[in-house]
């Protein structure tokens, strides 16, 4: 005690010293712990790095692949914006009952005029071009707008172009039920049972409609090269095409038919047919029936996204 009393500020100090010197062990031993995660960590990262490098399938962001991927996002852009002017889509006027009312009588007597300047025989002589129900009211029902009138215009445009390709008889035309009023009709001619989609990626609006008609071979082959050539979002999705009348097999025509031939004697000879002094075969082309699936697409402005279209441009 004598010693300690004489010696205080050295027994003090040496107690200090102790204190700090296990502190610093202590800071010494939690920071390696620290400074080997850190280098874990930091050989993580070098091997993923050097894997990066390697990897072909991920090119790594240097400034050559990044110039390359900006000039590859330029061409898709140019390419996208391309591509939106096959996918104009048909713009009806905003109207009201009243003046949709005029719209659709005036629509329907210029496809029948139209029809009639071409040689184009109608379903009737007042076909309405399926707006039958439309037509016979004084009002129109629940969800008349703004569906109906985007459906009369695309129908009016489908039609000017089929008719332009000079068909024979336009049989009938089917869009999807959207009002109140047709649904009143359900089961009629003027409809089909397939629904108005949607494309939950592009938001692109997808209506389908069916056209009968008959023509010819010629006529069908441009109404398929109209299509594909229109700039209104025109798809042909389905085709059907087979002969408009079955043959009729006529008695009189058979009773007037030349007995065939009578064959050769064994041994004697034969006689060749004479030739054909025109030595031409004349095509006796069929009228047909033609059934077309086309759907209308239609695109909002804002997306980036366009449909992929199955004929090449």
């Amino acid at each position: 005690m004598l010693w300690l009393k004489r010696n205080l500020i050295l027994a003090v100090g040496g107690f200090l010293a102790l204190l700090m010197l296990g502190g610093g062990g202590y800071y010494l031993f939690t920071n390696q712990q620290k400074n080997s995660e850190v280098d874990a960590d930091l050989q993580a990262k070098r091997e993923e790095l050097k894997q990066i490098k390697t990897d072909t399938s991920k090119p790594f962001p240097n400034e050559t692949n990044i110039a390359t991927a900006k000039a590859e996002l330029d061409k898709v852009r140019k390419v996208t914006a391309q591509a939106r002017t096959w996918f104009s889509p048909i713009v009806p006027p905003q109207v009201s009952p009243q003046e949709f009312r005029i719209l659709l009588v005036n629509a329907i007597y210029e496809l029948r005029r139209q029809a009639e300047q071409q040689g184009i025989t109608l379903p009737g002589r007042n076909y309405a071009f399926s707006f039958e129900a439309q037509g016979k009211g004084l009002t129109f029902g629940a969800n008349t707008f703004p569906e109906l009138p985007q459906q009369l215009a695309e129908i009016h445009s489908l039609c000017s172009l089929i008719f332009n390709a000079q068909i024979n008889k336009l049989v009938g035309i089917k869009r999807t039920r959207v009002s109140t009023d047709d649904e009143t009709n359900r089961g009629g001619p003027d409809y089909h049972d397939l629904a108005i989609q949607t494309n939950a990626l592009t938001k692109c609006v997808v209506t389908p409609y069916i056209f009968e008609f008959q023509c010819f071979s010629p006529e069908l082959a441009r109404v398929i090269e109209d299509i594909q050539k229109s700039t209104n979002g025109f798809f042909l999705k389905s085709i059907l095409v087979e002969p408009a009348t079955a043959a009729v097999l006529d008695p009189s025509a058979m009773a007037a038919a030349p007995a065939p031939a009578p064959l050769p004697r064994p041994g004697a000879a034969v006689k060749p047919a004479p030739a054909d002094p025109f030595g031409k075969t004349v095509l006796d082309e069929k009228q047909l029936k033609v059934v077309m699936l086309i759907e209308v697409i239609k695109c909002p402005a804002s997306t980036n996204a366009i449909p992929q279209r199955v004929a090449s441009r």
